[in-house]
């Protein structure tokens, strides 16, 4: 399997964005929305409206917990997750700091972080979207 890289996300992005909204369907908020990447963590959206530009959106969980099936979790499974935890919100502080809205959703506290584009964006703004491997 090949590394996820910027250079693959913003092939992927062009692709998407080529998409014809008036005969994709639409959620009931006029959205069509695609998925640019998933991992067990993160989630990174593109959303596209016909009367706004697309935007990015990037949403972190925990990834399922039930690796082992038994309680109390294997120490080594523990400091294994903590370390991804701190990978994680340290990729989401990059994301704040380069101009991304965040946000906690639902009552299991999804993070969210949320970018309007404003014009075509660069393979470095998609490098930055790459998630943190784990």
């Amino acid at each position: 399997m090949n590394a996820l890289t910027g250079l693959n996300l913003v092939e992927k992005y062009n692709e998407m964005s080529r998409n014809d909204l008036v005969s994709s369907v639409l959620n009931p908020e006029g959205e069509l929305i695609l998925t640019l990447c998933k991992t067990s963590w993160v989630r990174v959206l593109v959303i596209r409206k016909s009367s706004a530009p697309d935007s990015i959106e990037v949403e972190l969980s925990l990834p399922d917990c039930d690796a082992f099936g038994m309680r109390p979790y294997p120490r080594e499974y523990v400091d294994t997750l903590l370390w991804g935890v701190k990978k994680h919100l340290d990729y989401l502080e990059r994301l704040l700091s380069k101009g991304f809205r965040l946000d906690l959703v639902g009552n299991d506290c999804l993070w969210t972080a949320s970018y309007e584009l404003d014009e075509s964006p660069k393979v470095e703004f998609f490098e930055l979207l790459v998630p943190p491997s784990c």
